[in-house]
């Protein structure tokens, strides 16, 4: 399961690449924003289709926790692309990533019973101090502020609503079931609203619908990898050596993207690498 988490962490560093190539290409307007989302979850609904034997069941149950994780990821997606426009993907990535740590973190320890023990305490001392090295002034005033906060809220939400989905094995359908699903309630949301406000479908160039294409293959198989492994480990423990392996890799992404990070953005990267070893042990 370790591996595996591994590897789901490298490939949401990679994702997060592909996100900005798109908004370059395409744009980071509303539009933009939701025809990246119809054609990052139309092609998700299609592998996760495909991994599942070309079959779709569902349950009430994950019906309605698919709603909830469609309307997050919407939302998640829309301050993404606002946040990714003020600032560079390392500091976008720390802030993504430590959401994603911390509340389903919280969420497992408060909720699900989880152990709380002394270095998961001490874990979120450094989560927070990690986060006071990426503040930054002059990046965009009040509207910077709000989009890393919600980046922050939103991608951990991810994560506690996935933990609610798996936590209920007499309710829930599959993990590819449930990630088909929900891409499928995305795509008719993002259908209707398009064709409401557009009057047509946008159009797209080839590029950025490749970067979609190879976003949508990065974050549906990182995501399906994170709801296998909640079967098997606590969110206190799965989520921040994602957080960890999702820092590390999109620092070294950055580095070869040329967007070489200050000294504050790595030294807070390594902290959180240190939250997360400190954590697992």
């Amino acid at each position: 399961m370790v591996l595996l988490l591994i590897v789901a962490a490298a490939l949401f560093a990679l994702q997060f690449l592909f996100n900005k190539q798109y908004k370059e290409s395409q744009g980071d307007g509303l539009s933009s924003v939701i025809l990246f989302a119809l054609l990052t979850n139309l092609m998700n609904f299609f592998l996760m289709l495909a991994l599942n034997g070309f079959s779709l069941q569902f349950t009430w149950f994950s019906l309605l926790i698919a709603l909830a994780g469609t309307a997050n990821g919407l939302l998640y997606t829309y301050f993404s692309f606002q946040a990714l426009s003020r600032v560079n993907l390392s500091v976008y990535s720390i802030f993504a990533m430590l959401g994603g740590m911390l509340l389903p973190f919280l969420s497992g320890t408060l909720f699900y019973h989880e152990a709380l023990t002394v270095p998961k305490l001490l874990c979120c001392i450094l989560i927070m101090v990690s986060l006071a090295l990426t503040a930054e002034k002059g990046k965009g005033g009040k509207k910077a502020i709000i989009s890393y906060a919600a980046v922050f809220v939103f991608n951990g939400l991810s994560g506690v609503i996935s933990q609610i989905h798996q936590s209920e094995p007499e309710l829930n359908t599959s993990s590819e079931n449930y990630m088909a699903l929900k891409s499928l309630v995305a795509v008719l949301v993002c259908l209707v609203w398009l064709l409401a406000k557009e009057r047509e479908f946008p159009s797209i160039k080839l590029k950025p619908f490749c970067f979609a294409g190879i976003y949508s293959v990065f974050s549906g198989l990182g995501n399906l990898f994170c709801l296998i492994a909640l079967t098997k480990l606590d969110a206190s423990i799965q989520y921040p050596l994602i957080t960890g392996g999702t820092m590390v890799f999109s620092t070294l992404i950055s580095f070869c993207a040329k967007e070489k990070p200050r000294l504050r953005t790595v030294l807070s990267m390594l902290i959180a690498l240190g939250a997360t070893v400190l954590i697992i042990l």
